[in-house]
């Protein structure tokens, strides 16, 4: 029954993710940043933004995901049945193998807006995907704190207003997350 519950989510989550990695590929920020903190969902008595209840590990989760054909013994099930699935809807967006490379950034950056959202109540987690064992020396995480490094307090999501406007606040989210990322590689891998 508790799998199903989550499963509710499921079409959401779809949107999040198909509007997300379009948002990424073409530069729009505010997209982006309206996507994860101003959509909410209601949940009983509770309202949350999306990036704190749109994520695969709480929709899908890794139990219903292995049990998804073929992705048994994938690292990260859930991000790679998403991508299968949303990769169709973007063909026209984004141009060939570069999905591959959206979709990374997208869930970089959804991890971080959820880390730093849950570090500020004292949580210490956030969602990690593929990205986290594709390219480990030069994926979209590398590649988009080398961007938050270079671009300081000019970073297009700290100018639509994340991170509450604070570039300390950016910088201690990123190393959080980046730490947390670099805790699930040498678990999982």
């Amino acid at each position: 029954m508790e799998i199903w519950l989550r499963l509710v989510l499921y079409p959401a989550l779809l949107v999040l993710y198909s509007a997300g990695v379009a948002s990424v590929a073409a530069r729009r920020y505010d997209t982006l940043a309206a996507l994860l903190t101003e959509a909410v969902i209601y949940d009983r008595d509770d309202c949350q933004p999306a990036a704190l209840t749109l994520h695969p590990e709480e929709v899908i989760g890794d139990d219903v995901a292995r049990r998804l054909s073929g992705l048994e013994r994938h690292r990260t099930p859930q991000s790679d049945h998403l991508l299968s699935v949303v990769r169709p809807w973007l063909d026209d967006l984004v141009v060939g193998a570069d999905i591959d490379r959206q979709f990374d950034r997208f869930e970089f950056l959804l991890g971080l807006v959820c880390y730093d959202m849950r570090r500020v109540t004292g949580h210490d987690w956030a969602p990690v995907g593929r990205f986290s064992w594709r390219r480990m020396r030069h994926g979209a995480d590398a590649e988009i704190i080398a961007e938050i490094e270079g671009s300081g307090p000019r970073w297009p999501l700290l100018r639509e207003g994340l991170f509450s406007g604070s570039f300390d606040r950016l910088v201690e989210s990123a190393r959080g997350f980046a730490a947390h990322i670099d805790a699930i590689r040498r678990k999982r891998f």
